[in-house]
């Protein structure tokens, strides 16, 4: 079964080999491949230019198409989702989550949730920077001395909880446990900088306003 090197759209995994299923052409140069991914089992439609035949497509053995020198990508659906992190997030804290978010993608369950508490850990940093010790101690004392709810100190050790499952080799955290502390981040960045960036830039512009009046 002949198979395309190029990157998931759905779980955005690099350089993956995806099977192709089906082939057809609308004209002897384009074709449309109807194809899947091994890793997140989701189905991908390649539009590409070819002079190649169409049973060039319909091998069965690997046949590599995107390694032809005549074949142009032109079109792959859906189009890749590119993730983010909430607004006004700093770095690192961003970087990490979004790589959480791409693993979680991807269904690296282990991976996504060391990458969620490391962005956490990453976050409180930036929010706490005169912080120490270990990311418990830190949250309880954000939470003891007022800069965060206890509600919002309750999701943050539910994150804390898990990431340290996903860094031990002896715990495996599930699908369900990775969707749950990727929201529960969310959450907490929001409140820590998503929230206070929107008050900030809204105070600016009154300001602003009244300085232009």
């Amino acid at each position: 079964m002949a198979i395309f090197t190029t990157n998931c759209p759905h779980c955005s995994a690099q350089s993956i080999s995806l099977t192709v299923h089906y082939a057809t052409e609308t004209n002897r140069r384009k074709k449309y491949l109807f194809c899947f991914c091994p890793r997140c089992f989701n189905p991908v439609t390649i539009e590409l230019s070819s002079g190649l035949e169409i049973a060039e497509f319909k091998h069965d053995r690997n046949v590599d198409i995107s390694q032809y020198s005549q074949t142009i990508i032109l079109n792959i659906i859906p189009q890749p989702v590119e993730y983010c992190a909430p607004d006004y997030t700093p770095e690192p804290a961003a970087s990490d989550y979004i790589e959480g978010e791409e693993l979680k993608a991807q269904r690296r369950w282990r991976a996504a949730g060391f990458s969620y508490r490391i962005a956490l850990e990453n976050a409180l940093k930036a929010f706490d920077p005169d912080g120490s010790g270990k990311l418990v101690g830190r949250i309880n004392r954000l939470r003891d001395t007022g800069q965060i709810p206890s509600s919002l100190a309750s999701f943050a050790h539910e994150v804390r909880l898990i990431g340290n499952d996903a860094a031990h080799e002896s715990e495996r955290p599930t699908e369900k446990d990775i969707h749950e502390i990727s929201a529960l981040c969310e959450l907490v960045l929001q409140y820590l900088f998503t929230l206070p960036g929107i008050l900030k830039e809204r105070m600016n512009k009154a300001e602003q306003t009244e300085i232009d009046q």
